[in-house]
């Protein structure tokens, strides 16, 4: 969403709002220092975000089963039904 250089009368009544006492070449100088940044915000707002499709969604929806998760390091295992080796 472009942003809009702030007129003087709006930049007149924000000081007021917020306790300001502006003269007009106070005012016209800000938007004179803010333009470069708007100019700069509006360019960069304007490029395509070229993001790949989401392939694998960051939350399924439900939870999974546990029997299908693997574990963390650290924490206890589920029994593997395999047989233990020299057996």
């Amino acid at each position: 969403m472009p942003v809009s250089v702030p007129t003087p009368d709006q930049m007149k009544a924000i000081a007021d709002e917020i306790g300001l006492a502006l003269t007009d070449a106070d005012i016209d100088s800000f938007i004179t220092l803010m333009k470069p940044s708007i100019e700069g915000y509006n360019v960069v707002d304007s490029l395509p975000d070229n993001l790949p499709p989401v392939t694998y969604p960051r939350t399924p929806g439900h939870r999974p089963v546990p029997r299908r998760t693997r574990t963390t390091p650290g924490t206890t295992r589920a029994r593997s039904r395999a047989r233990p080796r020299g057996s």
